[in-house]
C-alpha cells in the first residue's frame, strides 16, 4: 500500500505561499477573515481539510484572539507568518 507524504517548503523560501508550509501547533500567526478583518490566532492542530459547498479547504484548528474560541483557520487566510520560527 502506497502512502503519501506531504513535503513542505521552509519558511525561508522566496514567494512561499502558506499552503506549502507547515505551521505548528503552538505558533501564533496573523488571520485575515473573508471580512478583511485580522485577528492572532494560535495553531491548534495539524494541517486538516473541511468540505464547504463542495469545495474542499485546507487549513488547521487555532485558537482566535478576539474571543479565545477555536475556528477552522483556512490556510489561505494565513499572513503573517514569513520568515518566522
Amino acid at each position: 500500500m502506497l502512502t503519501s507524504i506531504p513535503i513542505y517548503k521552509s519558511k525561508y523560501t522566496l514567494n512561499v505561499e502558506s499552503k506549502d508550509v507547515h505551521f505548528q501547533i503552538g505558533e501564533v500567526v496573523k488571520y485575515r477573515m473573508r471580512n478583511g478583518k485580522k485577528f492572532d490566532i494560535t495553531i491548534n492542530s495539524e494541517r486538516k481539510y473541511v468540505e464547504e459547498n463542495h469545495i474542499i479547504l485546507y487549513g488547521y484548528e487555532a485558537i482566535f484572539s478576539d474571543d479565545n474560541k477555536k475556528y477552522f483557520a483556512a490556510e489561505k487566510g494565513i499572513i503573517g507568518w514569513e520568515g518566522k520560527c
